[in-house]
């Protein structure tokens, strides 16, 4: 894969802020209260999907943020799938 000349990662996070994969993810699994999480990520810097996609479920399992295997997971999906999908956007 490669990127175009006019390719620019603040595009995918203009696109691609937390808030909008938590709220998607709530609505679909809404017994995980994925919105719990928002301002754990936050204090961790971890505001967009560029950053977000840079760590493993393990991270998002951790006292910091705190989420269950089963959230982390579907957290983790998520973020590879929107994360692909917007650099795909910018090819």
């Amino acid at each position: 894969m490669y990127f175009n000349s006019n390719f620019k990662f603040q595009d995918v996070e203009d696109k691609s802020d937390i808030n909008a994969i938590l709220v998607k993810l709530n609505t679909k699994h809404p017994h995980l209260d994925f919105l719990q999480y928002e301002e754990a990520l936050q204090k961790l810097d971890v505001y967009y999907l560029e950053t977000a996609n840079e760590f493993e479920p393990h991270f998002y399992q951790s006292q910091s943020v705190g989420m269950s295997k089963e959230a982390a997971e579907f957290f983790r999906q998520s973020i590879l799938k929107e994360y692909g999908r917007a650099l795909l956007e910018h090819e």
